[in-house]
């Protein structure tokens, strides 16, 4: 199905005074496709531009998808997509095809901060090391430098 393009106004109250604290406008180009997304009791709608499909086959390919898409991003002009993962290049450097994309040393992470929960499923919240210390800087990912637009989504404490 054709998507037509449009306009969102995404704003964010404030709780103690009077106003918004941000705004902006969300533009989606006109093509893609417009899919219904269900899964149990969750419902919504994607809209998958047209050059999509080709990052996602490639994205797929590599393990560490979170770190490749922020890097995809940096470097790219007007992609549009969704990530889910650290602001930081976590682990190991990340390659494609043998060949170093960005040279960003890994975030690393302690073992003994893993432990198990009552129901034996490992909780990693706590494993790596934080990426916003000053030790660490050298392992974020500029996404500050794309050329893309972002909307950040976090939970509050979703144990990962």
């Amino acid at each position: 199905m054709a998507v037509w393009p449009c306009l969102v106004n995404f704003s964010v109250p404030s709780k103690d005074s009077p106003g918004i604290l941000a705004e902006v406008i969300n533009e989606r180009p006109g093509g893609g496709r417009r899919n219904t997304v269900k899964e149990r009791k969750i419902l919504g709608v994607l809209f998958v531009p047209h050059d999509l499909q080709l990052w996602i086959r490639f994205v797929i390919t590599v393990q560490k998808w979170g770190s490749c898409t922020f890097h995809c991003y940096y470097g790219m002009l007007q992609w549009d997509g969704s990530v889910n993962g650290c602001n930081a290049n976590a682990v190991i450097l990340l390659q494609y095809k043998g060949t170093v994309i960005r040279l960003i040393p890994p975030l690393m992470f302690v073992t003994k901060r893993v432990f198990a929960s009552k129901s034996g499923a490992l909780n990693v919240k706590y494993d790596m090391n934080d990426p916003m210390a000053e030790e660490n800087h050298a392992t974020l990912i500029p996404i500050e430098r794309a050329n893309g637009r972002f909307l950040f989504v976090a939970a509050e404490d979703d144990q990962n």
